[in-house]
């Protein structure tokens, strides 16, 4: 019964092709001749070639195409002409606009029907890879396609149109107000970029992702290719509880605004003070205790090896986790440029992983936050200059703020973030911000960077020099 569906299916297409003025074009682009099957295939190839010559339907010059066909290939000279009258009897009959509304279904289920053919090939031959390769066959078999179906949003249809102003609020925040009221947070089917020196707070910024969507009742999946799972655990232990690492006199400088703004004047000194550190005697059980409340269920860290994640891989995940009953709603990849990369063309394999990283976020309607590491310049100035490799993660992901950190300002705890790409609202957004990683805190306070800044760190590292 499948096999006279699917025959029933192609035989439509042929004659759609062959006579529907409206929708030749439509077939013509949207459906390879690999998903044709034995004589249909071949008919089909002569019949692109028409319309790729001629921008036309044969019309009854399929006939023609038939002919030749049969004189080409005698020994199928009786299935061609079972294939005229097929076309001779259903041209005048045929609904065209149903079969274009059933071609994606046509499409969709020849691309599972090879992907399990190709699945099972490899199953027979086997090989040291064969279980990576069939499960890449399989996702990519069932892998959504794209819908050229639906024409889109015309801007008259104002119901449509106007679901912009339902998504605005779906920016997850980032606990700092000068970001926040711009929705530079990580966004829905986006992609946010963070991007660093080598050891400067990649890592500790998508854990303060995680905390703050947790603390706003999302769903958090936290992947490490970095740290291990029980070290990224205990930081976020750490930063929502604020445990100092060990009992020690610290101090930090802290940002002094100006009256009614968000803007830098001032820094001030003030001792670091903690309830907790992990050299307490009964740390664990202070930690058990406070962790009980309910946000903690929302969040999931999974360690993968570093170098051996590919995009298939988490996609599987995914859905596992899906399965299971945890969506997550921000997706966070600790960090990109760590997952699989064919080396033989590395640049663009890496700009081609963001791409599909942000595909996934669009698919699975997600926000996903990673981060890049800038090269050394990034130590000193903050710009699109200092990313590492390929420039063109820049411009996939929706957001991007760099992140720049001298000598003297990590001595004091203070860093500056740039927004560099923003394609929600304006980027250039410059800011200064005080840090605690004693007590797991990427940013303690954060206001506008203003020109006399520097004039304060200079007369600062006068005094400790």
């Amino acid at each position: 019964m499948a096999e006279t569906i699917r025959e029933n299916h192609q035989q439509n297409l042929i004659v759609s092709l062959c006579y529907d003025e409206a929708n030749f074009r439509i077939i013509r682009n949207s459906v390879g001749l690999d998903l044709f099957e034995g004589e249909y295939r071949t008919l089909a190839s002569g019949l692109y070639n028409y319309i790729d010559v001629y921008d036309l339907p044969p019309f009854d010059h399929c006939h023609d195409i038939l002919l030749d066909l049969a004189g080409k290939y005698p020994d199928n000279s009786d299935t061609y002409s079972f294939l005229a009258e097929g076309i001779t009897e259903l041209k005048d009959k045929i609904n065209f606009d149903f079969v274009i509304a059933k071609l994606q279904d046509f499409i969709r289920q020849q691309n599972l029907k090879q992907g399990i053919m190709s699945a099972a090939q490899l199953v027979q031959t086997g090989g040291d890879d064969a279980n990576d390769r069939i499960e890449q066959v399989l996702n990519e078999a069932m892998a959504e396609r794209i819908n050229i179906f639906d024409p889109g949003t015309f801007l008259i249809d104002t119901a449509r149109g106007l679901s912009f102003l339902d998504e605005t609020a779906d920016s997850f925040p980032t606990g700092i107000e000068e970001l926040d009221k711009r929705n530079l947070g990580p966004i829905r089917k986006g992609l946010h970029l963070f991007v660093a020196p080598p050891k400067r707070g990649k890592s500790w910024w998508l854990v303060h992702l995680g905390k703050r969507a947790i603390m706003s009742g999302h769903k958090v999946c936290h992947v490490t290719l970095e740290m291990s799972e029980s070290l990224t655990s205990q930081r976020y232990y750490q930063t929502f509880h604020s445990i100092a690492k060990r009992k020690d006199n610290l101090f930090r400088h802290e940002i002094v605004e100006t009256p009614g703004t968000t803007t830098f004047e001032d820094l001030e000194e003030l001792p670091i003070k903690s309830r907790m550190s992990f050299d307490d005697p009964d740390i664990r059980e202070k930690i058990a205790n406070r962790s009980s409340h309910y946000k903690f269920r929302n969040i999931v860290v999974k360690e993968f090896p570093t170098g051996g994640l590919t995009i298939q891989d988490l996609a599987a995940y995914l859905d596992s986790l899906i399965n299971s009953k945890f969506r997550p709603d921000l997706l966070i990849v600790d960090y990109a440029d760590l997952m699989y990369i064919g080396a033989a063309n590395y640049r663009l394999e890496l700009g081609k992983l963001y791409k599909d990283l942000r595909g996934l976020a669009v698919k699975y309607d997600i926000a996903i936050a990673t981060a890049s590491q800038s090269n050394r310049d990034g130590i000193r100035k903050t710009d699109e200059s200092t990313v590492a490799e390929d420039f063109s993660k820049l411009a996939t992901a929706d957001t991007v703020i760099m992140y720049n950190q001298t000598e003297m300002e990590r001595r004091l705890s203070l860093a500056r973030l740039l927004v560099t790409n923003a394609r929600t609202d304006e980027s250039r957004i410059a800011l200064i911000i005080s840090q605690s990683y004693a007590t797991g805190n990427f940013v303690r306070k954060a206001t506008l960077l203003t020109k006399h800044y520097d004039d304060v760190l200079g007369q600062i590292k006068q005094e400790l020099d």
